[in-house]
């Protein structure tokens, strides 16, 4: 039904500068890896802002907490370096990761840093309504910042976790908040970018550099991979982004 309804802005928006905020190293790839190449090759500025360190992605205690952070944030420069954003366009900011909501001020207080002095077009980050909650507390971060930065881009939710969330799945509980997230993403207006071949081949290139994330690389004896559907989501064809706010300007016919 959303893709039915999207707006397909995949040139529309190649020449717009972007800020993609990610709460975890792979998330700008899975969500956003197709607009990311779109702006790369217009020569628009990217720059892609993670939040947290992605240190507690394996959850078993033999794994050592420095040497994971230290790769995830490697595989983070590799991805983004497939995509075609430079290492300096590449900020870690650090928070724990599964605790972004009690960093939530100094979060707010790095953003409104950030759009004060990268000023991009539009800035993408993961959806409200997202039963990660460092995923929802992204999105709420933003919103918070925009307005004390007085930015008045374009804010953009790209979802994650939300194919997999009950209603569209019944695996997660959060129904009624994802059920809030679909009505509102229906009524506002969705925006669709495709990937040709050649920037589908990029984005798979992109995500195979996160190892530790598809099971190819274990951390000490363990190996995590994420969910088949959210991969097989990510590698559709397509990605979808809503609305965050209604002060978003649209201006794209």
């Amino acid at each position: 039904m959303m893709l039915r309804r999207a707006h397909d802005v995949t040139d529309r928006v190649a020449r717009r500068s972007l800020l993609v905020l990610a709460p975890h190293p792979d998330d700008e790839t899975l969500g956003c890896a197709g607009r990311i190449q779109r702006a790369v090759a217009t020569g628009a500025s990217v720059v892609v802002v993670v939040a947290t360190d992605g240190a507690q992605s394996h959850d078993v205690d033999d794994v050592d907490r420095d040497t994971l952070r230290a790769l995830r944030r490697a595989e983070l420069v590799a991805a983004c370096e497939v995509m075609g954003v430079p290492e300096d366009h590449v900020i870690s900011l650090g928070f724990a990761d599964g605790s972004l909501a009690g960093s939530y001020a100094a979060l707010v207080t790095e953003l409104v840093a950030l759009l004060r002095r990268v000023a991009p077009d539009d800035v993408c980050t993961t959806c409200s309504g997202e039963s990660h909650a460092d995923h929802a507390t992204c999105a709420r971060a933003l919103d918070h910042a925009a307005r004390e930065a007085g930015w008045t881009g374009r804010m953009l939710g790209y979802p994650i976790w939300l194919w997999s969330d009950w209603p569209v799945s019944r695996r997660h509980a959060n129904g009624a908040a994802v059920l809030s997230a679909l009505a509102t993403a229906v009524r506002r207006r969705v925006e669709v970018v495709h990937l040709d071949a050649a920037s589908l081949t990029t984005k798979r290139a992109a995500l195979d550099c996160y190892g530790s994330q598809t099971g190819a690389r274990a951390v000490g004896e363990t190996s995590v991979a994420l969910p088949v559907d959210v991969l097989r989501r990510a590698l559709d064809g397509t990605e979808l982004y809503f609305r965050l706010s209604p002060r978003a300007r649209w201006g794209l016919g």
